[in-house]
């Protein structure tokens, strides 16, 4: 068992001020990799990896940047390793900490 597991997100934001071009997703690990974003129309949306120390982050580029009093929909689907493991003191068990930011 590799304890690995795919996360789904769906994200809406709302621009309240100024012009949102990106948004930055947080991840529990940094053992991910990135599958596919797209956006509520369809459209697949670029993505990167922004991660610096043990602050992990997938940066979806929005397909059009959104101003003030708009708002964008979004999926993000991301692969994260060694998320699930044996639970030692339980036999036949496993266990998995996830804490979304």
């Amino acid at each position: 068992m590799d304890g690995t597991i795919d996360l789904l997100y769906n994200i809406t934001i709302t621009c309240t001020q100024e012009v949102i071009r990106y948004v930055k997703v947080g991840q529990p690990k940094g053992d991910f990799t990135i599958g596919a974003a797209k956006d509520k129309d369809g459209h697949n949306l670029t993505t990167s990896i922004m991660s610096s120390g043990g602050d992990y982050k997938v940066r979806v580029n929005l397909y059009t940047p959104i101003s003030a009093g708009q708002s964008a929909s979004f999926t993000l689907l991301t692969n994260v390793g060694h998320m699930i493991w044996k639970d030692e003191d339980n036999p036949g068990n496993v266990g998995m900490q996830f804490i979304p930011c």
